[in-house]
């Protein structure tokens, strides 16, 4: 069995315990379902885990823990245990040797902002602070020193990340490696493949990660080879 999981959309008061706590939290789940009769079940982390071609200090971190920790041996009762495997996700499923690289990006600001002046804002104030900010966004360049705002305005995103997940899930059913699968995320833009793993019968437990009630009414809906498990079985 795979267990495909979304990291950066699980809470940090979770991940901060560590790759084993979260495991642990998500084979008690594995074993409470018709599953639980698998010798192996594999865990693959996806994340932004290279910045250009070098890896991310978090992806550092993980690989010191999952070196340390797995594979193992992880006793059910006392007749049958499983082995656990986990890995970070860098290519796909059916490909392991060719790498998607540079998953972890500085984002400029978006180009498409706009701001509203002091009068549009019903400021009555000579020299609000409000009209520099409208120009510094619009000519994305400081109106005192002429730097360029790119230089100094971004924000870090993950890309790649969930069509790799996405292509993994339906490798898997395309492969019939297995009768079912665990996604760990409460990440919309999965429903689609989840869809339509269902509809060709492939049972998909889906683990959410936050709190969404709209979400759980979808997923709840797709038939007996769906099953959602609310974010309290991660804590």
């Amino acid at each position: 069995m795979y267990v495909l999981i979304d990291y950066s959309n699980i809470k940090s008061s979770i991940t901060n315990k560590g790759i084993e706590y979260l495991t642990e939290k998500l084979i008690s789940i594995i074993v409470n379902t018709e599953v639980f009769k698998l010798s192996d079940v594999f865990f693959r982390i996806y994340g932004g885990w290279h910045s250009g071609e070098k890896q991310t200090l978090s992806a550092k971190n993980l690989i010191a823990d999952l070196d340390k920790d797995f594979p193992k041996y992880r006793r059910l009762n006392v007749h049958s245990s499983i082995k656990v495997h986990v890995e970070l996700a860098y290519s796909l499923i059916n490909h392991p040797k060719i790498f998607f690289l540079n998953t972890y990006r500085q984002k400029q600001i978006q180009r498409n902002v706009r701001c509203l002046s002091a009068d549009e804002l019903g400021c009555c104030h000579d020299g609000c602070p409000m009209d520099i900010i409208r120009t510094y966004i619009e000519t994305k360049k400081c109106p005192v020193c002429n730097k360029n705002l790119d230089n100094f305005m971004f924000r870090n995103e993950q890309k790649i990340v969930d069509s790799l997940i996405i292509c993994d899930l339906l490798l898997i059913l395309q492969n019939n490696e297995s009768n079912s699968t665990m996604i760990v995320s409460s990440d919309d833009d999965f429903i689609p493949a989840i869809y339509l793993c269902l509809m060709n019968r492939h049972h998909v437990y889906h683990v959410l990660t936050q709190i969404n009630h709209q979400k759980m009414i979808n997923v709840s809906s797709f038939g007996p080879y769906s099953q959602y498990y609310h974010p309290s079985h991660l804590i």
